[in-house]
């Protein structure tokens, strides 16, 4: 199905984004290490596959893309905001999440029905699931 002049979309899952590692969702912030295996599914959120990215990029308003993947500057997606380390902290109420709650709020101008997507290097990193 060709969803874009020049690209194509195949049904299957891209890098893994489908991959049952039968990780069950934690009820807490999960601590390093934070490259490993993640759930297919998130409690109060949803999984966003690379096809379904694409269309929602499309969308009026489109999504807040937020990159949280650490180390050294790097290429992200066309319109990403680059927060690295996103998805550390302690807990769900911690310094860490009130900081990134008034950031968030800034990049969504308050309007909290505006989709966000965190994504991260790949279908094993825990920041973007945390």
């Amino acid at each position: 199905m060709s969803l874009m002049p020049g690209r194509q979309v195949f049904a299957q899952g891209l890098a893994d984004e489908d991959r049952d590692w039968q990780v069950q969702p934690p009820a807490v912030l999960r601590q390093a290490p934070y490259s490993a295996p993640t759930p297919l599914h998130i409690p109060g959120g949803k999984v966003v596959r690379t096809a379904d990215l694409l269309l929602m990029t499309q969308s009026s308003p489109p999504p807040v893309l937020i990159d949280v993947a650490a180390g050294e500057g790097h290429e992200t997606l066309p319109g990403a905001v680059w927060i690295p380390g996103t998805g550390r902290g302690d807990n769900f109420i911690d310094t860490i999440q009130a900081e990134l709650n008034v950031l968030l709020s800034g990049l969504t101008g308050g309007n909290r029905d505006r989709a966000l997507v965190f994504f991260c290097v790949n279908s094993q990193c825990w920041l973007s699931f945390n």
